[in-house]
């Protein structure tokens, strides 16, 4: 009880037909104190520590990158079908009748069908910055995280370990080096030692 009265929503009483709690004589529902509870236990994403969290299993890191992988295809998908429609309308010349008559395509059907792989890489992009996850890692339940078990910001968990690592990949045999270090002990990938960075799970 000496809890419940340091919290400051509790120190005028609620009127409520419902009352099951009582501290000192002031009435409150079990649900108003639930409520209370759960807002003083609130901590912030970008506070919380997932130290001690287990490593993330081979399997679901290679499900999330699936994931991923599949919705980057739709995204070109979304692209060429929206070009399609806009060629079927007379909007645009059909890019293909371009190709055959050996004309330069219209520089709209390039910026059309870049926009919206572009718009699901920067948020993408937006996810690892702010929570450490993409949306197949989201799905998954697992998070990259620093070494000390905080979110890995933006410096990690975008430009280390997606931007330098697509730089990496251009060495020969990189990429399989990078994937085969997954199946180590600690389930860190190649580029997870370079960010920094582990990936555990967070059920």
């Amino acid at each position: 009880m000496a809890l419940l009265e340091e919290i400051p929503e509790l120190q005028a009483p609620k009127d409520s037909a419902n009352a099951s709690v009582t501290d000192f004589d002031r009435p409150y529902s079990e649900k108003d104190v639930i409520e209370i509870a759960r807002k003083e236990s609130f901590v912030p994403l970008g506070q919380m520590s997932f130290q001690g969290y287990p490593p993330a299993s081979i399997i679901s890191r290679l499900i999330a990158s699936f994931i991923d992988g599949a919705l980057s295809l739709i995204s070109w998908v979304v692209g060429i079908m929206l070009i399609a429609w806009l060629a079927k309308s007379g909007m645009m010349e059909n890019p293909l009748d371009a190709i055959r008559l050996h004309r330069p395509l219209n520089p709209a059907i390039l910026v059309i069908l870049g926009w919206t792989p572009a718009l699901l890489v920067v948020g993408q992009w937006y996810l690892l910055a702010t929570s450490g996850q993409t949306v197949g890692k989201k799905l998954l339940m697992v998070r990259i995280v620093s070494e000390s078990g905080t979110l890995p910001g933006f410096f990690r968990a975008v430009v280390l370990r997606n931007w330098v690592r697509a730089l990496l990949s251009m060495i020969p045999f990189f990429g399989l080096i990078d994937v085969l270090f997954i199946f180590s002990e600690s389930r860190k990938c190649l580029h997870d030692y370079i960010a920094g960075t582990k990936v555990v799970a967070v059920v």
